[in-house]
């Protein structure tokens, strides 16, 4: 059995980390809050630029575009986006694993080429024996749609020039506080939905309006010069919105299961302290019946 001052050392290293773990629980749900915001606020956004890309599918020549081209999926790239740090629950062992059910050659694989965002899942894949195409560091807090442009340049450079023949996007989605999934999209070539009174399926399935729904299908716009010109900008533009949503919804689930784990482990850490004590007490109480016990035989 533990002595007194073994079992109170245990009980201030334990209070100790109950501090840090509820400090980083109070500084958790602040970046969250402020990520949900965010991520409230574009999803709309990104799901009626979508849309519209749907709305005047009907007068593009799909087969003459290179972003809309199908070809033979013989080289895979994937675009992942995960945590840089860690104590994030098991956001980026969940994401690993859709990402491993999903390629189906083998994360090793030679005709798979990887971009990561975030140093979780990069080490994870480095050590699978995965090849890293580029390595795009930690994704930003608060990206902007320029950071966003840069790295969509790089994958459609790929993608046309034939060095990739399907571009997937993986992230994990915010559900909401306790739910966070793992979602893979294709986004180059882009799927058109060709029945135009057929629904489509929200991106990042989430629904795109707000206590309305009202659909773009109807609308008419007008292209100028054409429609296959005006197309160029929208499907980049497109791209860059999908890239900058996921990140966002990327961060506010990486800040929403570290609230969750560290509030777990404080409450954990309370547990601990509870037992702690009264096992001190325990030990305690043996103790001074000890000496009640040697003080009575010595009188007699």
């Amino acid at each position: 059995m533990s002595s007194t001052l073994d079992i109170t050392r245990r009980i201030k290293s334990v209070k100790n980390t109950r501090q840090i773990t509820r400090a980083m629980e109070k500084i958790s749900a602040i970046k969250m809050r402020k990520s949900n915001i965010a991520v409230m606020k574009s999803r709309r956004y990104v799901s009626l630029a979508e849309e519209i890309l749907q709305t005047i599918s009907g007068r593009i020549e799909k087969h003459n575009h290179p972003l809309l081209k199908i070809r033979e999926e013989r080289r895979v790239g994937y675009l992942v986006i995960s945590p840089d740090r860690g104590l994030c629950g098991g956001v980026p062992t969940k994401l690993l694993q859709e990402i491993s059910s999903h390629a189906t050659d083998g994360i090793s694989s030679k005709n798979i080429q990887w971009y990561t965002m975030g140093k979780k899942l990069r080490d994870s894949l480095v050590r699978l024996g995965a090849h890293l195409e580029a390595d795009f560091g930690a994704a930003p807090p608060a990206p902007h749609i320029t950071q966003c442009a840069t790295l969509i340049k790089m994958l459609v450079d790929d993608y046309t020039t034939g060095k990739i023949d399907v571009v997937y996007l993986a992230w994990t989605d915010f559900k909401n506080t306790l739910v966070q999934k793992a979602m893979i999209k294709k986004i180059l070539p882009f799927e058109i939905t060709e029945s135009r009174g057929q629904e489509n399926t929200p991106p990042f399935g989430h629904p795109s309006t707000e206590g309305n729904n009202t659909s773009l299908q109807a609308t008419q716009y007008t292209c100028e010069p054409n429609s296959n010109e005006a197309l160029d900008p929208l499907l980049i533009r497109i791209l860059e919105l999908q890239l900058y949503q996921a990140i966002l919804e990327s961060n506010a689930s990486e800040h929403s299961a570290r609230m969750v784990a560290m509030r777990n482990a404080s409450e954990n850490a309370g547990d601990l302290i509870n037992d702690l004590t009264l096992e001190y007490n325990q030990v305690r109480q043996s103790g001074i019946t000890r000496e009640i016990a040697e003080i009575s035989a010595g009188s007699m």
